[in-house]
C-alpha cells in the first residue's frame, strides 16, 4: 500500500511541475534580436531559501534535541542540517545561475557553478533526444567534446531542434543571414513538427559544418 501511495505522489508531483514547467516556458519572450534566454522558474530559488531557513532553524534547536531523556542521535541531527543547507544552495544557485539561451545561429548554456558553454550550430556534431522524457531531454556534442545538455520543452530548446531537422533534411546548417532559411526555422517551430521528427530520428552523427 505504501508502495502505491508513494508511487501516485510522484506520478502527481511530477505532473503539476511538468505544468508549472510549461507554463513558465510560455512566459519567456524572445528579445529584439531573436535571442531567447530561459532560466529555471522562481520556485526553486523559494525552496533553497526554505531549505536554508529549515537548515538554520534545526541548528539552532539541535542542542535542545540531542540532549534530554530522548535525545536525537548527533549524526542524524547534524545529517538533517547538511542536507538542507546542501540542497538549499544547490537550488539557490540553480535558480540564479542556471540559463539556456538560443540565439540565430548558436546556443549557449550556464550551470548552476557557472560554467558557461557556447556552441554554434554548425559545429554541433551529434545529438541524443529523449522523448520518453517529460521535458525533452536533448543532448548537443562537439567534435572537441563540448557539451550542452537540457530540457528542450522547459528551457525553450525549438530554434536549435528545428536547426537540427534543418540540418538532417537539407544536408547543411541554416545560413544566419538567408532570409529564406530563417523563415523556415519560425514555420517550423510554429508548427512544432521538430519534436516529432527527432522522436522519429532520436539520434544523428557527423554533423558539424556544411553551413552556407
Amino acid at each position: 500500500m505504501t508502495f502505491i501511495i508513494t508511487a501516485i505522489l510522484l506520478v502527481c508531483i511530477g505532473a503539476v511541475s511538468g505544468y508549472f514547467y510549461r507554463k513558465h516556458a510560455a512566459q519567456v519572450k524572445p528579445q529584439p534580436d531573436g535571442t531567447i534566454r530561459a532560466k529555471l522558474p522562481g520556485w526553486y530559488r523559494f525552496c533553497g531559501y526554505f531549505l536554508v531557513a529549515v537548515g538554520v532553524l534545526f541548528a539552532l534547536i539541535t542542542p535542545a534535541l540531542v540532549s534530554g531523556s530522548n535525545p536525537m542521535p548527533p549524526y542524524m541531527a547534524f545529517g538533517i542540517i547538511g542536507i538542507c543547507l546542501v540542497f538549499g544552495i544547490w537550488a539557490i544557485l540553480m535558480g540564479q545561475r542556471q540559463y539556456v539561451e538560443t540565439g540565430v545561429d548558436y546556443i549557449e548554456q550556464c550551470t548552476w557553478y557557472g560554467k558557461v558553454t557556447r556552441i554554434p550550430f554548425h559545429e554541433i556534431d551529434s545529438y541524443a533526444y529523449s522523448s520518453g522524457h517529460p521535458g525533452g531531454w536533448l543532448v548537443l556534442k562537439t567534435a572537441d567534446k563540448r557539451k550542452i545538455a537540457f530540457t528542450s520543452r522547459y528551457l525553450r530548446g525549438e530554434r536549435v531542434m528545428c536547426a537540427l531537422v534543418f540540418r538532417q533534411i537539407n544536408g547543411r546548417w541554416p545560413s544566419p543571414t538567408s532570409p529564406e532559411d530563417q523563415q523556415v526555422l519560425v514555420q517550423e517551430a510554429s508548427l512544432a513538427a521538430a519534436p516529432q521528427y527527432l522522436t522519429e530520428n532520436p539520434t544523428g552523427q557527423n554533423l558539424s559544418g556544411q553551413q552556407v
